[in-house]
């Protein structure tokens, strides 16, 4: 059987290449860009953009929008709980809030306590943070149909499955032996 650590050794380096260049093409981590956009991403999954109004159903039925969410009074309002855009993110929260205070400056997000628990803050899309956060979601999209263009149908469920299946077997790896082992130093 052949020794297969070359091909995996020349694999991570293909790795490290891609999360390079998604990491300075794609916007950074946790930047203004990523930020905004999953913002806008809750605000119409919820249903709460700018031009359906908080607490309506997009499709007209009368249902409240934050059914089922985690950040109910958060969500029926049109915001996300900073906490929740953190675990999204992976970040810690002073990180975090050095950008939200930023973006906020800009007068492209607002926060304010929520009516629920007043020690959590709920942040929102201003009509101008909206429109700016569109107009990335857009870009991000094409900038990912130009990435994943060479590619056909089949190889890129091919590749998605791999990716998953390595996710996952990283994600059971990233214990408190495989991290005390030195492997991330």
């Amino acid at each position: 059987m052949e020794d297969r650590y070359p091909l995996m050794e020349e694999t991570i380096g293909h790795l490290r290449f891609f999360g390079h260049f998604l990491h300075y093409q794609m916007g950074n981590k946790f930047g203004r860009r990523r930020i905004l956009k999953i913002m806008l991403e809750h605000m119409e999954a919820e249903g709460t953009t700018e031009t359906t109004p908080a607490g309506t159903n997009p499709a007209g039925t009368g249902a409240a929008s934050g059914a089922g969410c985690a950040a109910g009074t958060a969500a029926a309002s049109g915001g996300i709980l900073q906490r929740d855009l953190q675990d999204i993110l992976h970040i810690q929260s002073g990180s975090l809030s050095e950008v939200i205070i930023k973006i906020e400056a800009e007068g492209l997000i607002e926060k304010t306590r929520s009516e629920k628990d007043g020690r959590q803050i709920v942040l929102r899309l201003t009509p101008e943070g909206e429109k700016l956060a569109r107009s990335y979601k857009a870009e991000h999209e094409e900038k990912v149909r130009q990435l994943m263009s060479c590619l056909s149908d089949e190889e890129m469920r091919d590749l998605n499955a791999t990716l998953a299946r390595l996710e996952q077997h990283w994600k059971e790896m990233e214990t408190d032996t495989f991290k005390s082992s030195g492997m991330n130093d």
